[in-house]
């Protein structure tokens, strides 16, 4: 599944994160940059990846309704940010006090 992670503008970045996914539940958030001299985009297939972030929408639903988190990512130039809806999720095991909370 193809999963469009890059925003192409700031505005666009910023609309995505506050009516898209924290609008929608996406409470928890991880915020990083890329490190130099590393692709952008090796990183958004890694991180995409490793959380398993491309999903259809029925198997969201499917998590959703079992008590599991959905992770969502969004990257502009080299900072993105990794979201996350209420549930349980090895996400919030993996990034343990780094995590915070948009409301």
């Amino acid at each position: 599944m193809d999963y469009r992670c890059e925003a192409t503008s700031i505005s666009g970045f910023i609309q995505q994160l506050a009516v898209g996914y924290v609008g929608r539940g996406c409470f928890f958030y991880v915020l990083g940059q890329v490190p130099e001299g590393k692709d952008p985009q090796r990183i958004d297939e890694k991180l995409t990846a490793k959380y398993r972030i491309a999903t259809s929408k029925a198997a969201r639903s499917r998590r959703k309704a079992l008590g599991y988190a959905n992770l969502q990512y969004i990257r502009y130039r080299e900072t993105f940010i990794l979201l996350a809806t209420p549930g349980k999720h090895e996400f919030f095991l993996q990034e343990t006090g780094q995590f915070r909370d948009a409301r």
